[in-house]
């Protein structure tokens, strides 16, 4: 029974995934761009794509994610590392070179983190047909 119970569970988490894939082709037509050979395209190209993709992504992050910066300092400001466990969970040291201090290290910021506040995810109803694994459907103009 848990054996069924871990296998319900990871299907339904895959099909959440892929339904969150699904409404970022939908609506940033993110598959598109990401698998696109962009090599052969004008930069104007890439950045129009780019524009389309980064809108509709950004409207779909802020329908389910409350995402806020870790930092509120602007990068490339001189802070201070904080040196307490859960602060130092939230952030990545990049060390340029080995330093031996004494005292709190100081360091610039190079990029200010994201946290996810919140999650709304809708609930999946953890169907495995394999239209479920469509993340684009093949498009067809009739003559």
């Amino acid at each position: 029974v848990q054996k069924e119970s871990l296998e319900r569970l990871h299907e339904q988490n895959d099909t959440a995934v892929l339904n969150f894939l699904r409404q970022l082709q939908e609506r940033a037509r993110l598959l598109d761009f990401a698998l696109a050979d962009i090599q052969t395209l004008a930069d104007a190209q890439v950045g129009a794509a780019a524009r389309i993709v980064q809108q509709g992504a950004k409207a779909l992050l802020q329908d389910y994610f409350d995402i806020r910066a870790i930092r509120n300092e602007s990068e490339g400001t001189q802070i201070t590392v904080p040196e307490d466990e859960a602060s130092r969970a939230e952030i990545r040291l990049l060390q340029a070179q080995a330093t031996e201090s004494s005292g709190p290290q100081q360091g610039r910021l190079m990029h200010r983190g994201w946290r996810a506040e919140s999650v709304r995810l809708p609930q999946s109803s953890g169907s495995q047909l394999p239209s479920a694994r469509i993340l684009a459907p093949a498009e067809i103009e009739l003559n």
